[in-house]
Order: structure tokens, then sequence, then C-alpha cells
């Protein structure tokens, strides 16, 4: 990437790349896009990372290199540079820090590159990456974690309805809410954990959007989530599908691999003979 590799010259002292995403909790696939967090100091500003100046612009040194598939995204709720390297689609993902100079020990989790920010963008990007390490840190079934998440990102992708732009799932939004699940259910068999999964959140959507039409003249002037047909009916279809799921044990919670076995119960009719 030589245009990458000219701004890391010129800002070598200065500038860091950290790899975030699906990449971080190991859900990703093979189709996933690699999220790459782009951490500049705050004498280094927008124009540096988005201009089309091939001379001191990021995005014009790359332009200018033929990077395949290249494009800046200014409209969206971060900047990004979207591009692809190997066949990869990349994000390179704007956040600029409150500091001088970002150091070898910078740490992200620091509280001052939130509270000191004045830049909108970059306080999303950062506070993004951050809750994706929280959720890393957090002491999960990482094996019942992953899985859940894959089969999750099928699940919406296969039902047209994984897009964070046009207001469906994303990956950041999956992960939130299987990390609730896997924090409630710890030990359950993956099976287990996608039945709860569906029941839990299409019984939360209904109590939430009752609560907001029952008590409406509370939160006059408070923005108001949408909840889109497709999400809903896409939730109501895989609860319905689910439900019916049983296992032996209700109340075991004990670890699939233990002597105390989790098993679905599949009911069938022997085949007459």
């Amino acid at each position: 990437m030589k245009g990458i590799n000219e701004f890391n010259d010129e800002y070598k002292e200065d500038f860091q790349l950290k790899i975030g995403g699906s990449q971080i909790l190991e859900t990703n696939t093979s189709l996933s896009d690699m999220d790459i967090l782009c951490i500049l100091p705050k004498y280094i500003n927008i124009y540096d990372f988005s201009g089309e100046d091939g001379i001191y612009g990021l995005y014009g040194r790359l332009l200018l290199n033929k990077i395949i598939n290249v494009n800046i995204v200014q409209t969206s709720r971060i900047l990004m540079i979207e591009l692809k390297i190997d066949g990869i689609d990349v994000d390179l993902i704007y956040a600029q820090i409150p500091f001088k100079n970002v150091t070898n020990n910078f740490d992200i989790m620091n509280n001052e590159i939130i509270e000191e920010n004045k830049n909108k963008q970059s306080i999303l990007a950062l506070a993004g990456f951050r809750s994706t390490i929280k959720i890393k840190e957090m002491n999960l079934n990482q094996k019942l974690f992953i899985s859940l998440m894959r089969f999750l990102k099928i699940w919406a992708k296969n039902r047209l309805i994984y897009s964070n732009i046009a207001g469906y799932l994303s990956g950041s939004s999956l992960a939130i809410m299987s990390a609730k699940i896997c924090i409630i259910y710890p030990n359950a068999s993956l099976p287990i954990a996608i039945k709860q999964f569906f029941i839990f959140y299409k019984l939360w959507l209904i109590l939430y959007f009752n609560f907001l039409e029952k008590y409406f003249i509370l939160f006059r002037g408070w923005p108001q989530p949408i909840l889109l047909n497709e999400l809903e009916n896409e939730f109501k279809k895989a609860k319905e599908i689910v439900e019916p799921w049983k296992w032996i044990n209700k109340e075991d919670n004990s670890e699939f691999e233990n002597e105390f076995r989790i098993f679905l119960k599949i009911n069938y009719k022997s085949a007459k003979e």
C-alpha cells in the first residue's frame, strides 16, 4: 500500500493503525470487511486524511497510486476511506485524538480521548472501537459468542436485514445483542442460545414499544426509535421457528462437554415397518 506507506513515513511518530470490528472479536467470515482505525494527533487535520491533493491528503495519495475501488465517505456518522486490498474490502476510519502525539504506549481506553475531544466523527469512531474492546474483555464464553455471532450474521444477510446504513442489523448491534445472551446463558449450547436470542429480543421489542406507546406523554420531544417492518417480521418468523425447540433438562446450564449435557429433544415418528 504505497499511499499509506508514504503517509506513515511522514507521520510515523504520530500515526497509528488499529484493526477493529469483527477481527478483534474473531467473528469475521470470508465475506467480512476489515475495519482499520487511523488514529491521528490534533495537529493533523481532516484534510490531511480526506484531501484529494496527492501531496498532502491520504485519500489523494491512494488515488494517485491507482488503488482499486477507493472511495471517500464523508456523509456518514464517521469519516472513512473505503478501498480494496488483495480482494479484501477495507474501511479506513478517521479518528483524531486531543493529544499532541500518539505515543507507543497510547491507551485507546483512556477516557480523555473522548471527554476532551471536540470532533464528533472522531468521538463516534473511537467509541465504536472502545465498545468492541469492552466486549472482548468481558468474561464471555468465547466459543459460544463467536458461534452465535457467525450464525446471526449469516441469518441476517440471508434475510436481507444486514445493513447499518439502511437501519437494519450490523456487526456492532449483533455483537451487543449476542453478548447479552451469552451473559444470561453463559454455558448454553449453540441451539439454546439461538432460541433464547430470538425469544428474548422479540419479547423485548413488544414490551419496549408498548411501554413507549403507553407512556408517550412522558417522552414527548425525545428522539423516538424507528422499527422497520422487515426487521420485526424476520424476528417474528425466527421466533416461531425456534420456539418449539425443547431440551431434556431446562434447568441444566452446565458445560456441553460435561456429564450433564444439554440436548435438543427431537420429536419424530418412526417409519412404519
